[in-house]
């Protein structure tokens, strides 16, 4: 599984590792088929659903979505249903959130997603940062969002966001541009115009 035409042209550690053993891996027979479609950039206040779908089709290749699942069934307990309770293997996005979660970008809380609930500045601001090297460890006196929030304002001048805004399909453009800017790969269907 690789990221995309490696991401950021080495500002990006390795975020995707553990190789598989040669006959670690068996499919399940209740497993259903890979699914992979790119989707659109959604107009409005953007779910955390929405958010990580339209990253994951951008940064992961078809075989890292169609191949997840599989990989994953290797490491996990039979009843390991995905990488929370709250998305199952059937859900629309589930490839994404597999191939998300597995390079570590996105995390969930209390093993769920929240799939449809509006994403926050910080909640978004964390997954960009994850995306560079430099982010620093939390003070004991701030918030956990506050070292990602400083690495977006340090990647892009003009996130003004406060934690707590919602996020916009507008403004994952405006997020996804500063990243174009190093890595044109993020844009293969020409979504992202005057970046």
């Amino acid at each position: 599984m690789e990221l995309r035409s490696t991401l950021l042209a080495g500002t990006l550690a390795v975020i995707i590792g553990i190789p598989l053993a040669a006959g670690q891996v068996t499919i399940q027979s209740d497993m259903p088929p890979p699914v992979y479609r790119t989707s659109t950039i959604p107009q409005g206040v953007l779910t955390r659903g929405q958010f990580i779908d339209v990253l994951a089709t951008r940064l992961f290749d078809v075989d890292s979505h169609n191949t997840c699942f599989r990989d994953l069934v290797g490491y996990q307990a039979p009843e390991y249903t995905l990488l929370f309770s709250d998305v199952s293997l059937d859900h629309p996005i589930a490839s994404s959130v597999c191939v998300m979660m597995r390079s570590h970008l996105a995390r969930g809380s209390s093993n769920m997603l929240h799939p449809n609930q509006r994403i926050s500045a910080a909640e978004a601001a964390a997954i960009f940062s994850r995306l560079s090297t430099d982010i620093r460890n939390a003070h004991a006196n701030e918030q956990w969002y506050e070292p990602y929030m400083e690495t977006m304002r340090s990647m892009d001048p003009q996130f003004t966001f406060r934690p707590w805004d919602t996020i916009t399909g507008s403004d994952l453009r405006d997020m996804m541009c500063v990243l174009k800017r190093n890595t044109p790969e993020l844009d293969p269907h020409g979504e992202l115009t005057g970046c």
